[in-house]
């Protein structure tokens, strides 16, 4: 009996099925039918990712806000910054994808809520987007990025 794992054929079958299943549920071959025969809605999805996210923080030491963007972002929460946590999630679950995709707009408005960074505190945003490519205006920001970025949702 030979005890012998081959490395090789493991990381090939590894990435062809990789490669495979991100053709076979892109949105031209099958992915679209694929979505709507599971009920997936995209922005659903965005959505929970970043509820997710969120509750994967502390509100005893983060706050969070919530940047909405289209042609300009507008801040969604009030106060900007907040650990009302209920609120945020309110405000996630009325997002909606559309529009034009101004992420540059997004980080500089989140950019300015945020405050000044110290020692010990580190800066995040989470961007979500429907996969629009956009070169992002970073400022020294932890930048996080969920969304479809190789096609956009006809």
């Amino acid at each position: 009996m030979n005890d012998t794992l081959n490395v090789g054929a493991v990381l090939v079958a590894t990435l062809a099925s990789m490669i495979i299943g991100a053709m076979w549920y892109a949105p031209p071959v099958f992915g679209k039918a694929w979505m709507q025969l599971v009920k997936l809605n995209p922005d659903d999805a965005r959505r929970g990712a970043a509820i997710s996210f969120q509750t994967g923080l502390d509100p005893a030491y983060d706050e969070v806000g919530v940047v909405s963007y289209n042609a300009t972002a507008v801040v969604e929460t009030s106060p900007a910054l907040t650990d009302d946590y209920a609120a945020v999630q309110g405000e996630i679950l009325k997002l909606t994808s559309g529009g034009r995709t101004n992420i540059g707009d997004a980080v500089a408005m989140a950019t300015s809520i945020l405050p000044p960074a110290t020692s010990g505190r580190t800066r995040v945003q989470l961007i979500l987007t429907d996969g629009i490519p956009n070169e992002p205006f970073l400022r020294l920001i932890t930048l996080y990025n969920i969304g479809q970025a190789s096609w956009r949702e006809q």
